[in-house]
This record gives C-alpha cells, sequence and structure tokens, in this order.
C-alpha cells in the first residue's frame, strides 16, 4: 500500500481501519479544519482582530498554512513581486522557479537592498554564480537564511560542497540552460503531470515535490484573471504526495495506492459545493479583486483541486497533533498585525 512507504509505525497503529471505505467523522473534520482555518484568515486580515483568532486550542498555538494556498506569506510575495510585474511568459517562468528554489522573501528582499535585480532576482544575463554566492554568504552574516524552513532542496549533485556552492554553481546555471526549453513545455500544454516529470528530469534538485511547487506558483496568474496560456489551472492536477497521502488515508482508509487515492481526491472536489452549502452554509470563500488589488471575502465557491490537496496535507497535521505523534511543535503567539509585511495583498 503505497501511504506504508512514508508513515511510521506508530503513525500506522493509530490509523483508521483499512476495512472502511470512508470515515464520516473524519471527513467533516476535515472540511472543518479548511472552514475554520479561513474563518481564522478573515479575524487577522479582513476584521483585524486581536490574537487569539479561534477558540481551537491546536489551530490558535500551532501554525497551519492558510486554506487557499495563495494566501500564505511566501505565495503573497511571488504574487506581488512576480505574478503581477512579469508580462512575458519567459521571465515568469524563469522568476517563478528561480524564486521557489529558495522560497525565502527576505532573501530576496536582502537582494533588492545589495543589488539593482528586479525584486532581487537577476535575469539570466545578469546572473553571475560568484557574485550570488558572496550575496548568500553576506545574507548568512546577517542572520539570513538563504532558503526556506517549509521544505528542503537537496544538494546531493555536489558532493563535499555546502548547499549554498551547490545552488549558486551549479543548480542556478543548469536552471539557465534548461529554462528555455521549460517554455517550450509549458506553452505546449497538454498532460500536467508529464509536464512536472519533464522539471523532475532536467532541473538539478527538483524533486516531484518540488516540481508541483512550481506548477502550482506557475497557475497563479490563472488565479488572479491574468492567465498564460497553458490551458492549465490549480483545478486541473494535483500531485498526492505524502503528507496529502496520510490526510486521505484518515478519511478513506482502505485505499491502497496513489491512484487510488488521487481519484479519491477529485472525488472530495466533486461533492465539496454541496457538502460545504449544506453542513457549513456561512464558509468564507476568497478571491482576488482586480479593482481593490487585493484579495477579499467572497460567497462565490472557488476552492480547487489544488486546495483539497493542500488540505489534506494540513488535516494529517492537525491529525497527528491531536494525537501526540511525532515530535513536539514550537507553539505560535500571535502578535497583532503589526508585523503584516507590505507585499501582503490583503
Amino acid at each position: 500500500m503505497q501511504w506504508k512507504s512514508h508513515l511510521s509505525e506508530k503513525i500506522k497503529e493509530h490509523l483508521p481501519t483499512s476495512n472502511l471505505y470512508l470515515n464520516r467523522d473524519n471527513l467533516n473534520r476535515y472540511f472543518e479544519f479548511g472552514y475554520e482555518r479561513n474563518k481564522i484568515w478573515k479575524s487577522r486580515f479582513v476584521d483585524k482582530k486581536d490574537f487569539p483568532w479561534t477558540d481551537d486550542p491546536i489551530m490558535r498555538d500551532i501554525n497551519f498554512c492558510n486554506t487557499y494556498r495563495i494566501l500564505d506569506r511566501n505565495s503573497q510575495w511571488e504574487i506581488s513581486n512576480i505574478t503581477l510585474k512579469n508580462k512575458k511568459i519567459e521571465d515568469y517562468i524563469w522568476n517563478v522557479i528561480f524564486f521557489r528554489y529558495f522560497n525565502s522573501p527576505i532573501f530576496f528582499e536582502f537582494l533588492k537592498r545589495e543589488t539593482n535585480w528586479e525584486s532581487g532576482i537577476p535575469t539570466k544575463n545578469q546572473y553571475d554564480k560568484d557574485l550570488f554566492l558572496n550575496l548568500m554568504t553576506k545574507a548568512r552574516s546577517e542572520g539570513i537564511n538563504p532558503f526556506t524552513s517549509a521544505y528542503l532542496t537537496n544538494s546531493v549533485i555536489c558532493p563535499k560542497k555546502s548547499r549554498d556552492y551547490c545552488f549558486s554553481n551549479v543548480v542556478i546555471p543548469n536552471l539557465i540552460e534548461k529554462v528555455d526549453g521549460i517554455v517550450v513545455e509549458f506553452e505546449k500544454g497538454g498532460n500536467e503531470k508529464k509536464f512536472t516529470k519533464y522539471m523532475v528530469d532536467n532541473l538539478f534538485s527538483c524533486s516531484y515535490f518540488l516540481a508541483h511547487e512550481f506548477y502550482v506558483s506557475l497557475c497563479f496568474s490563472e488565479r488572479i484573471g491574468k492567465p498564460f496560456e497553458s490551458g492549465w489551472s490549480h483545478d486541473t492536477y494535483a500531485n498526492v504526495g505524502p503528507g496529502c497521502s496520510c490526510g486521505i488515508r484518515m478519511v478513506f482508509p482502505n485505499l491502497k495506492n496513489n491512484n487510488e487515492q488521487y481519484e479519491a481526491l477529485k472525488f472530495i472536489r466533486k461533492i465539496a459545493p454541496n457538502y460545504i452549502k449544506k453542513n457549513f452554509p456561512d464558509f468564507i470563500f476568497t478571491k482576488y479583486c482586480e479593482n481593490k488589488k487585493r484579495f477579499v471575502e467572497s460567497s462565490d465557491f472557488n476552492l480547487t483541486l489544488l486546495t483539497f490537496e493542500h488540505w489534506f496535507c494540513e488535516y494529517s497535521k492537525l491529525w497527528r497533533i491531536r494525537e501526540d505523534l511525532g515530535g513536539k511543535r514550537k507553539k505560535y503567539r500571535g502578535s497583532g498585525n503589526n508585523e503584516m509585511q507590505d507585499f501582503f495583498l490583503y
């Protein structure tokens, strides 16, 4: 069974019995998570209330991603600095992949201050591997990590070399060499999974997880009404990775492989409009408002296949915390809305 390959024995012991096709309690808790998480977003950023923004002790004290991926901090930086600024598909793809390799807004804000690169990202012609390595070194000296802590990009292609050296001297030069081919594949459209595999096969330090992150970002333009002509969106494809797989296993206990779980994900997407209308009639949706240049509340259902994949990842995290599985997590303490960044579009 696909899920067994990445779950610890302790977690497997706490999973619902595989004799069940559907665990209805977990199905409702899954939707309840998305419902409560977006209420937190509204309380904090729309209503501008003080912490805490929920009565749920775990969702109050532990950091969870937003209901919509596009509302998360790194995605907001990307929307403000890349999606809304790049008009040419070649520039868009280059900037998206360059940013998501590092996925650290604070690092790119540092690069803005230190260079004349727009949004802190050099063009292919501006890129200099020695300069970039020196900038990474300087950033670290100021306590800035060039890379995200949300996921790790590997540097196994550079044995005995630092991660900074690997990305500045090998990974980014490889991106320069391969990005034109990625543009061609993107413009072809077709099968999204084949496109992500193309990136895995051609880009260094690019796993399927990271290739899916690239794909998600490339479709952000569709979410703000400025789509490039690929025919793809967050509602046409999503990757069932380990976190999502565990979450699906909670709701559909007897599914035995990735293909079955992907079909379950599509089933959730199919039933979601009616399920939410019936069980969470005051669900708060969010959309980008072109006139206000902001993300605002909406009464229109606009959740996508990606949204439900994302929820399954976060729901499995919520379940593990409630079951006291895995290591202890650092508690979050809200500091009010003064910490909002100026690139947040809400």
